[in-house]
């Protein structure tokens, strides 16, 4: 088992691998908040586990539908607010074995001027041919 919380049911969602299958990042619901998700990187090899829920949140509203890149050190993710969701990516980087995430995410959506929900590409349609 790579991630387990003692006590704790929780169901995880929205796996995905790094490019360089190093570390699984996964969605959990927030025990205090259902509609909140907390997002976690765990290092296969040594089981440590990162918690990338405050550096990937955005003025205090979590995120939905996670995946990574296959081309780049990249997840892109959505924030569902009232009214809609648009579009976010961030930046992580590996170093001594712990993946963190580089500066704020970035909006790339703006669903209150088109009236578009966004959602999470596939990663098939994610390439960026770095």
């Amino acid at each position: 088992m790579l991630y387990w919380e003692q006590g704790k049911d929780r169901g995880i969602n929205d796996v995905c691998w790094t490019r360089n299958s190093q570390f699984l990042i996964f969605m959990i619901k927030d025990p205090e908040n259902s509609l909140y998700n907390l997002v976690k990187a765990v290092n296969i090899e040594n089981k440590n586990t990162t918690d990338l829920t405050a550096s990937l949140e955005i003025n205090g509203v979590g995120l939905w539908n996670l995946t990574t890149s296959p081309n780049a050190d990249k997840i892109v993710f959505t924030q569902y607010l009232s009214g809609g969701s648009d579009l976010f990516i961030a930046e992580f980087e590996i170093h001594d074995d712990i993946l963190t995430i580089k500066g704020s995410p970035v909006k790339l959506t703006n669903r209150e001027s088109t009236g578009y929900n966004y959602y999470t590409p596939s990663w098939q349609l994610w390439d960026e041919h770095e």
